[in-house]
């Protein structure tokens, strides 16, 4: 190995302690990292700091940095501006951008090259470079192990000794494509997919679909025993916890915007040409499993054109006319020239994942109003009549950077990468199913060190997320119990939101330690930043409103043990209640389902039952509060908000028909759009039983479900029976 060159990152650099840690951790693991740090936390630095103390203890000489295309001169950009290192782009025959191939200088300390290029001829690039050094920029790129470039990954590994992966999104779809990501890293199979699927993820039924098929969602279990196995090849950090005052903070706002009634015309026009399946789960936001989402997408994309602009399937509409004709374009664009107005200082990210119906539109209507911006989308696509290439790409970059111009509009194309840390503003006109996806085309606006001219309590980014829905229904409908479908925008989002929350459950095994690293001999790394303060949501939730009885509630009292109970034979326990001389009282049914049996008053018939479920549901009173009542919340499904209640103090206080849960058009004492949950139910001999996740979320099911068909008007005790046939299949 040749005698490494006297260079060094630049002395006034100064590490932040997620990056001193990392740099410690490249050293104790043989010069080998997977650096998961978070979107905007400076990894190019972190990789340039690793590499300069691997040269110092006489372990690297030259590097070799594999980036998607469109990085390459962000990279290199890096080095020159944060190191003395040496280095050189090399592009393929025919661009102008960098060294040629058979140009390549090994007297260059580091050199960048395109994935493209890499797969093309991966031992030669580090025979060539004499690099023992090897960089993944946007490591999650690589994540196919039957993929060219994973494959030619392993090639490029027996010629490097050190490797460092960077990524903000290590996992994206699925928990399992840490696997092959790790198994690069360390140049050995620690792991096959197979077992991590079998070890580490458990799938379970949650709802029985259109037409029949279990609904079939995911979890993480074992994550200790996989923290053991894994967590040391993978340093992870979260964005928030990174940079102190340096990192902006970050107040997310979901803006919803009802679609116009011509909107909604063309929105539902491709709708239709979607299959029926599809288009039921859309609009009831039905769960779907990673491949199923995938096949869903890729079939929605008219909808999801017509969901963001008229102009696509309107004739005669100029993308300037739909711009404004299409409400949540205009909002957004509206808000754009407010926060410009407002904002001295103001730096806009527009960002769609779409061109047609996106960019498109957005570029049209920016131009309409006389805003200067520029545009990055992928070479050689065409956007306001002209064609995009590499150097107009950059050049509005750079004008953008420098505040010659104030808004920029990215494509997918845009969403890694780019630093625009001076941005004040990220707006997203659509979502995308991959989480991931969406913070990272967030993140470019979010940078670590961002909006340095401001002082520190001043840092903050502005992210809005757009969504187009259907206009809420008037009084007639509201009054029919017409319901509100989810539109794709909707939908899209609450998928990508479930992968978020499975995809944190596996990162949580790679979290490290709060406390920084005290630093080993290197270069300018005084005392740590502060912590950062954690990011503002500024999404507005409707807090709980006290339920109201319609009659004096006692304050609680603690439950007593009641007697199991004896069902007669050929009936089924239903519930119980107390009398008016404070009694028990018990209820069966028969097999049958046609008679009431009850345990001590005679006979009762389904009419009976039915008038007084009517007159229950019925009897809000607005002016009772219920003291001692406490519940927590669980979420929202299908527009009810679900509580988790103490079931027997319901029972003892309020109700003692109250079961496994309950709904407003039974009890008079729940909100029409509350579902309440017991945290225990009644076993067939009357023991109260704690609650498991399963039968919360079949119960949850049962509830929406009997409510939904009681308020089209069927009775109950048909609508009770429906509601248990589908929680039963849900169990299944």
């Amino acid at each position: 190995m040749p005698e490494p060159r006297q260079e060094s990152i630049n002395p006034d650099i100064t590490l932040f302690p997620h990056q001193e840690r990392v740099v410690q951790r490249l050293m104790q693991n043989n010069g080998s990292v997977v650096m998961a740090h978070g979107v905007g936390s400076g990894k190019t630095i972190s990789s340039l700091a690793g590499v300069d103390r691997l040269r110092k203890a006489g372990r690297a000489g030259n590097v070799l940095v594999a980036v998607p295309a469109g990085l390459k001169k962000n990279y290199a950009d890096s080095v020159k501006n944060f190191s003395t290192f040496s280095v050189q782009v090399v592009s393929p025959k025919g661009d102008k951008e960098g060294t040629q191939y058979t140009e390549i200088d090994p007297g260059k300390t580091f050199t960048v090259v395109s994935y493209d290029m890499f797969r093309r001829d991966p031992e030669g690039l580090m025979q060539k470079t004499g690099a023992d050094t090897l960089i993944f920029d946007e490591y999650h790129k690589v994540r196919d192990p039957g993929g060219a470039t994973y494959r030619a990954g392993m090639k490029a590994r027996a010629y490097a000794k050190n490797f460092m992966g960077l990524t903000g999104s290590i996992v994206n779809n699925d928990p399992v494509e840490v696997v092959p990501l790790i198994n690069l890293a360390a140049r050995q199979q620690v792991m096959s997919p197979a077992e991590f699927n079998s070890r580490y993820k458990r799938r379970y039924a949650r709802a029985r679909g259109f037409f029949g098929g279990k609904q079939y969602l995911t979890t993480m279990t074992n994550t200790q025993d996989l923290k053991k196995r894994l967590g040391g090849y993978v340093d992870y950090i979260n964005s928030d916890e990174t940079g102190g005052d340096k990192m902006p903070r970050r107040k997310v706002e979901e803006i919803n915007v009802e679609m116009s009634k011509e909107q909604k015309q063309l929105y539902e026009f491709t709708l239709k040409k979607v299959n029926p399946l599809i288009a039921y789960k859309i609009r009831h936001n039905l769960p779907v499993d990673q491949k199923e989402a995938f096949h869903i997408f890729s079939m929605i994309q008219q909808a999801r054109q017509a969901a963001n602009s008229i102009a696509p399937f309107s004739k005669g509409v100029s993308l300037e006319q739909a711009a404004e004709r299409t409400p949540k374009v205009k909002r957004l664009l509206d808000d754009t020239v407010t926060h410009l107005d407002t904002t001295p200082d103001g730096q806009v990210v527009l960002y769609s994942n779409l061109i047609k119906g996106g960019v498109d539109v957005l570029d049209a209507g920016l131009t309409a109003r006389g805003i200067p911006h520029a545009v990055f989308v992928g070479k050689g696509r065409e956007v306001g009549n002209a064609r995009v290439t590499a150097d107009t790409r950059n050049a509005g970059v750079e004008e953008f950077k420098s505040g010659k111009k104030k808004v920029i509009v990215l494509s997918g194309a845009g969403a890694e990468g780019l630093d625009l840390k001076n941005s004040t503003m990220f707006q997203s006109l659509d979502g995308h199913f991959n989480p991931e996806k969406t913070r990272q085309a967030e993140a470019r606006a979010r940078r670590l060190g961002g909006q340095a001219h401001r002082p520190p309590e001043k840092r903050e980014v502005q992210v809005r997320r757009y969504f187009s829905t259907y206009p809420k229904p008037g009084v007639l409908g509201r009054l029919f119990g017409k319901e509100t479908p989810t539109t794709t925008d909707q939908w899209v989002h609450s998928v990508a939101q479930r992968k978020y929350d499975l995809n944190q459950k596996l990162l949580s095994a790679f979290q490290q330690p709060k406390a920084p690293v005290p630093p080993t001999s290197a270069p300018a790394t005084p005392a740590a930043a502060p912590r950062p303060a954690p990011a503002v949501v500024a999404v507005t939730k409707p807090q709980p409103v006290n339920p109201v009885p319609s009659r004096q509630v006692p304050t609680q009292q603690a439950p007593t043990q009641q007697a199991p109970v004896a069902v007669p034979r050929g009936h089924k326990y239903l519930w119980k209640w107390k009398d008016r001389e404070g009694d028990d009282r018990y209820k069966y049914v028969k097999t049958s389902g046609a008679v009431l049996q009850t345990g001590i008053t005679g006979r009762a018939t389904i009419a009976d039952i039915e008038k007084d479920v009517q007159s229950r549901g019925a009897a809000k009173d607005p002016k009772l509060e219920i003291p001692g009542l406490k519940k927590k919340p669980l979420g929202s499904s299908n527009g009810f908000k679900a509580y988790l209640v103490d079931g027997e103090w319901v029972r003892n206080n309020l109700s003692v028909i109250f079961g496994s849960g309950g709904h407003g058009l039974v009890h008079e004492f729940i909100p029409m759009n509350e579902i309440w949950l017991s945290d225990r139910y009644a076993s067939a001999t009357g023991e109260p039983v704690p609650q498991t996740r399963e039968r919360l979320q079949s119960t949850l099911l049962h509830e929406i479900h009997e409510h939904l068909r009681m308020r089209k008007g069927l009775p109950y005790w048909h609508a009770h029976e429906s509601a248990r046939k589908a929680e039963r299949l849900a169990r299944e």
